[in-house]
């Protein structure tokens, strides 16, 4: 059973910015509720090199292992091998 908000993420690797900002506007939306981010992934499109989507990825974990708003996480894979 959900008690907060679900939501998807995707765009490019050079997006953490915009990410983040989203996440804000959710949790601003509902502040009372845990946020679940039920689909995330950096797009073919806007991968850009393994190693940016790579590090998106790595910066993605960190910000929800330490933000207070995020209950629970589904990252799906990039397109490019890492």
């Amino acid at each position: 059973m959900l008690s907060g908000p679900c939501d998807a993420w995707y765009g490019g690797s050079d997006q953490f910015d915009s990410f983040n900002a989203y996440i804000q506007k959710v949790h601003n939306k509902w502040p009372n509720l845990p946020i679940w981010i039920t689909e995330m992934g950096v797009t073919r499109t806007g991968a850009g090199s393994q190693f940016q989507a790579l590090n998106f990825h790595c910066d993605f974990m960190y910000f929800v292992d330490s933000s207070r708003h995020v209950k629970r996480v589904a990252a799906n894979e990039t397109r490019s091998p890492i």
